[in-house]
């Protein structure tokens, strides 16, 4: 069985293109969601300091909420990748380059 390099480029230089679109596409939608969320954070705080709000809980209960998906949710995620690691590699490479570009 001999490894035809030539016939999987195309495959893996396309998941590049898309990797690169993809991270063109997230920084820009994460730069905006997070000046959305840095306002939305700081009415809250000033509503809190007016009085007119008050929040019951604690920030750790957040983030321990937060720490407790993401290791559920990073064991698929690193599955996922395992079983298609030369596709997902170039998408990798390529979502990186998107993203500074972006």
């Amino acid at each position: 069985m001999s490894l035809d390099i030539a016939s999987s480029l195309p495959i893996v230089g396309g998941w590049g293109v898309v990797g690169f679109a993809f991270g063109f596409v997230v920084k820009k939608i994460l730069k905006y969601l997070l000046i959305f969320v840095g306002i939305y954070v700081a009415s809250l705080l000033y509503l809190q300091h007016a009085g007119w709000i008050t929040f019951n809980g604690s920030p750790e209960g957040l983030v321990d909420g937060l720490v407790g998906f993401l290791t559920r949710e990073g064991g698929k995620l690193w599955s996922a990748v395992g079983t298609s690691l030369p596709l997902m590699g170039a998408f990798g490479v390529g979502a990186s380059l998107g993203f500074a570009k972006g």
